[in-house]
């Protein structure tokens, strides 16, 4: 494997984790946005929270 290959499969690798984690966290990201305009800053601060 020569480096132009590793390289295009790492960017590959690492924008698919990115997509996963990105999909993964979003509910939490809306509940917690949706907590935070009702006013409920605890919840919200629970949710995002790592």
């Amino acid at each position: 494997m020569n480096a132009k290959q590793f390289i295009i499969l790492l960017t590959v690798t690492f924008l698919s984790l990115l997509t996963i984690s990105s999909v993964m966290f979003y509910d939490d990201f809306q509940e917690g946005w949706s907590a935070y305009v009702k006013k409920d800053y605890e919840t919200a601060h629970r949710l995002w929270l790592p």
